[in-house]
């Protein structure tokens, strides 16, 4: 699936800041193809594959746990490399730009590490190595799609499609994709489990404040309100009644009061005398 960034002054002008690379995506592009070239010239790219790519079991059960940071480094073929390169730069660069090069460093790593592990955790058995950014390039483009939901890229080349659709798009293509092509070359699972990490780590404060909210006991002041109304309706009907008793006895007197009618008038005063005890 190919994919065409586009932005407002595309078809007017010609803007040469569309094609400058920030610091940062520069500093992982020149690392990645330095890490290539050398794995290339060395005739030892399996070898290194097993060691330093992702190996589930490895990582899990052989305390490789060097593995989910390296992975992201190594690419297998120029395509594989040339593609992650330049979605980072197409979706990174205005992540970069907003965020600034420290965060962008820190929510690259984060989703490539992230991705890995959960990679590991679900296909703890596997022996099969991982390689490649794309656990990161798609937490690229999970936030890129946060910050410019609305932005237009062409897919193919042809088809206009704001970047959230293309998004929820590419996660239920990885979402099938990494249960029923579990065989294919491509590790549809590192990408989705780059927008997962990526989604968490974005909504991280919220998702904890709606979790405590979730499991927090309710305070006894969410029904103060209640409470109050409910004290104050019910002290207008004992007034109420107290008020009858009264008039009652002034006509007929204490003695025909009833034994309940009495026990009420006691309690009355007992309680406004405690009210009208000084602190």
């Amino acid at each position: 699936m190919r994919y065409q960034y586009t932005s407002p002054g595309f078809k007017s002008s010609f803007n040469p800041s569309q094609f400058i690379i920030p610091e940062g995506i520069k500093k992982i592009i020149f690392v990645n193809v330095a890490i290539f070239i050398l794995l290339e010239l060395s005739g030892l790219k399996l070898d290194i594959f097993r060691q330093f790519g992702l190996t589930p079991s490895k990582t899990l059960f052989d305390m490789a746990i060097w593995q989910p940071f390296t992975y992201m480094f190594l690419h297998d073929g120029f395509f594989h490399i040339l593609l992650n390169m330049l979605f980072l730069w197409i979706f990174g660069r205005e992540v970069e730009t907003r965020w600034g090069k420290t965060a962008f460093y820190k929510y690259y790593m984060v989703t490539g590490v992230g991705s890995g592990l959960l990679n590991a955790l679900i296909n703890y058995n596997s022996t099969i190595p991982v390689v490649g950014a794309s656990g990161a390039v798609f937490g690229i483009l999970l936030a890129f799609s946060i910050l410019f939901p609305n932005r237009i890229v062409l897919l193919y080349g042809l088809v206009p499609i704001r970047v959230k659709y293309l998004v929820m798009s590419l996660a239920l293509i990885a979402l099938f994709s990494s249960i029923l092509m579990q065989d294919s070359r491509v590790s549809h699972l590192t990408h989705l489990s780059g927008m997962i990490t990526g989604y968490f780590y974005l909504n991280w404060n919220w998702l904890q404040w709606k979790l405590k909210k979730l499991f927090k006991p309710k305070s006894p002041k969410a029904f103060t309100r209640n409470e109050k109304k409910q004290s104050k309706v019910d002290n207008r009907l004992i007034q109420r009644r107290v008020d009858e008793i009264l008039d009652k006895m002034s006509e007929d007197g204490w003695d025909n009061l009833s034994d309940a009618e009495q026990k009420i008038l006691y309690r009355a005063s007992e309680e406004y005398s405690r009210r009208d005890q000084p602190n």
